[in-house]
């Protein structure tokens, strides 16, 4: 007597959409990283000040670490580009942890390169949204035009 074993679909299924869940979630993570958690210039600029031992003069900070290969990558963009700003290993710089925790529970992401600039808190590094946010950083706020 050979007995022959059936597929078990109700796992297959489960498995199956258990496994789309997860593409989903990852997939509206990314989704929301990408335009950023807003902040008051009056908090970027503070953060700024905290970290800094000179003049700030636009809010851009980098919260990285060393071994970060995307940090790495940011900070190469940022030299290249010849854009000012200040560096914060949130493993060597006791302050820059303490404030890199309080960025991170803005955006609700732990990891590493986050950007503050201007009003701007970017998770992780895209250049694309990193020249917008600079752009609306050195056009200042929104003209409003008088009416006739």
């Amino acid at each position: 007597m050979s007995s022959t074993a059936k597929p078990n679909r109700g796992a297959n299924t489960f498995f199956t959409i258990a496994l789309g869940c997860l593409m989903v979630a990852i997939v509206l993570s990314f989704i929301r990283r990408g335009g950023g958690t807003s902040i008051s210039l009056e908090e970027a600029r503070g953060i700024a000040k905290t970290l800094s031992t000179g003049e700030v003069k636009e809010p851009i900070v980098a919260f990285v670490t060393e071994w970060c290969p995307v940090c790495s990558a940011l900070e190469q963009y940022l030299q290249s580009q010849s854009i000012s700003y200040i560096h914060a290993d949130v493993e060597k710089n006791a302050q820059a942890g303490e404030l890199f925790h309080y960025v991170s529970r803005k955006t609700g992401s732990r990891g590493v390169p986050q950007i503050v600039i201007g009003t701007k808190i970017l998770v992780g590094f895209n250049p694309a949204q990193f020249e917008e946010a600079l752009f609306e950083l050195r056009s200042g706020p929104p003209q409003v035009q008088p009416s006739n």
